[in-house]
């Protein structure tokens, strides 16, 4: 499992279900691909969904997992620090 100190350019994927979350979340754990489940940060979806967090050298890993499993998914955002303040950026497949 991950930590946060672990994490440098971190990258979340918005899923529309918790199952969907935890599905992939496995997969990719299955396959050694660090990563981390977690709660949608409020100012991406008021919604009660789920994200996996992951770092920049998993992005084509973590898109081709969810393209094979054919599951529709809210967005990724790439997380950006400006000190403790964090913010997100949605990035086009």
């Amino acid at each position: 499992m991950l930590k946060t100190k672990d994490l440098q350019n971190e990258y979340l994927v918005v899923f529309k279900s918790q199952n969907h979350a935890i599905y992939i979340y496995s997969k990719l754990n299955d396959k050694k691909i660090k990563t981390k489940i977690i709660q949608t940060p409020c100012s991406i979806s008021t919604s009660c969904t789920h994200s996996v967090r992951f770092n920049e050298e998993n992005v084509d890993a973590v898109i081709t997992e969810i393209k094979n499993s054919s599951i529709k998914i809210k967005g990724i955002y790439k997380i950006e620090r400006n000190g403790a303040k964090k913010t997100y950026k949605k990035i086009q497949l």
